[in-house]
């Protein structure tokens, strides 16, 4: 059977990342998709009491959203210097780069979750003809 589907995500992009630059650092960031999701699901069940209770400090859930898109969103980066110095990737690094910059992490939320960023070439290229000659013949 034929996959429906209307929205036209390049399935590369999504899991191999699409470069955002923030800050002049270009991060390599993939779709916050249903992966992302069961894994954040999964990191907050030990949780799940806490969260309930409404007791869960937001350091610990700062601490298990850090490490959910360390694993799973960022994929790298390349222009990342602090004192003349290349920070290099790896997912350690990138846990601490989520803890220690929130607004990083919202811009790597944000990005991740909107689709545009996804999209195949193809149709992000002629999106706005398509539109438009449906419009003409309207």
């Amino acid at each position: 059977m034929t996959t429906l589907k209307i929205t036209p995500i390049s399935s590369a992009k999504q899991s191999e990342g699409v470069v955002a630059e923030y800050h002049g650092v270009k991060l390599i960031i993939a779709r916050a998709g249903q992966n992302y999701s069961a894994a954040l699901a999964k990191a907050m069940r030990p949780h799940r009491r806490e969260i309930t209770k409404g007791t869960l400090s937001e350091d610990a859930a700062a601490s298990v959203l850090a490490k959910v898109i360390s694993e799973h969103l960022i994929k790298g980066w390349t222009d990342f210097v602090i004192e003349d110095k290349e920070v290099k990737y790896s997912k350690a690094v990138a846990v601490q780069l989520m803890l220690e910059d929130p607004d990083c992490r919202e811009f790597v939320l944000d990005f991740a979750s909107d689709m545009t960023n996804y999209l195949e070439d193809e149709i992000e290229n002629t999106a706005g003809k398509s539109q438009s000659s449906s419009d003409a013949q309207s």
